[in-house]
């Protein structure tokens, strides 16, 4: 009687294992899937970013080169809005002293 009261009951144990969902890993399948399936498929298309890929490379330098040219321009004329400012407030404190 006093046995049944104190005594604790078993844990039921489960066969359940978790399944995990790894997307980098579904994705790395997919990837081997397509290249295996379409293998000269592939390879036009990764020409054809290789390709782009050159031509953006080159219309990037060029458009360096021309922020670099506007950059100038902008620091000449902010350096020329200065020492006019700077020359106005001169002027004006000779007038007053």
């Amino acid at each position: 009687m006093f046995n049944s009261i104190f005594k604790q009951p078993k844990t039921k144990k489960f066969d359940y294992r978790p399944q995990y969902y790894d997307a980098d890993k579904e994705e790395l399948e997919r990837k081997r899937k397509l290249i295996d399936n379409n293998n000269d498929k592939t390879q036009a298309s990764m020409h054809a970013r290789k390709s782009l890929r050159n031509e953006f490379a080159a219309n990037r330098e060029g458009s360096r080169i021309m922020a670099s040219k506007n950059q100038k321009w902008r620091i000449l004329v902010i350096a020329a809005v200065l020492l006019v400012v700077c020359y106005l407030i001169i002027t004006a404190i000779d007038k007053i002293l």
